[in-house]
């Protein structure tokens, strides 16, 4: 890529869609997608590209500290709100992403007496039902079989208490209006970021 295309990459007013081997369409939102990810972790990303070689995109990582089984990055762990006396609460994560779900359940098991975790849209709707006692459900709206609307709109037949939080890679306006009024009580973007879900937590369960 020229120099003048490097410099429009990260832009959302600006055209650098090319087709791909294929002669497939782009539309240059992937690496917006990609940046902010990066961004949201305390990182950037960089560029080196020549004509007619080809690109390399590269991005730094924040020091990781050993939580458990799994390398958790230090930014996941970072609290702004004071430890909290709930221990005794009953949660559901519902994400298809097997690693997402195991580092989400990192930043929640010290308010939780019991997690379950399931990975699509019919399972919590399964589990919700069979656990009257759920009291909240981190709802992936991405899921296979039945996507997270419909699973908050199920459970809301028969239960209307649970408090159902909807996470998402795509925060838009719309996707949060969506997200409420399939039944969800609040929204969380997704990456997820630790002080944003200790909040919403102490918002409900205080």
């Amino acid at each position: 890529m020229p120099d003048e295309m490097i410099e429009k990459l990260f832009k959302a007013d600006a055209e650098t869609t090319r087709p791909g081997t294929n002669g497939e369409h782009s539309t240059g939102l992937g690496l917006l997608l990609c940046k902010e990810f990066v961004q949201k972790h305390g990182s950037k990303i960089d560029v080196e590209s020549e004509v007619g070689r080809g690109s390399v995109f590269s991005f730094s990582i924040p020091c990781s500290v050993n939580y458990g089984e799994i390398e958790v990055p230090n930014s996941f762990l970072k609290t702004e709100v004071k430890e909290s006396t709930l221990n005794n609460l009953k949660f559901i994560i519902a994400e298809e992403d097997i690693i997402s779900g195991k580092l989400i359940l990192t930043m929640i098991k010290r308010f939780c007496k019991e997690v379950l975790i399931v990975r699509t849209g019919s399972e919590v709707v399964e589990v919700c039902l069979a656990n009257a006692d759920i009291d909240l459900v981190l709802m992936d709206i991405s899921m296979p079989q039945v996507d997270g609307y419909e699973a908050s709109r199920r459970i809301r037949e028969f239960n209307k208490e649970v408090i159902i939080i909807a996470q998402t890679a795509l925060a838009s306006e719309s996707d949060i209006k969506d997200a409420l009024a399939a039944g969800c009580n609040d929204h969380i973007a997704k990456p997820i970021n630790s002080n944003e879900l200790n909040l919403l937590i102490h918002k409900y369960f205080n």
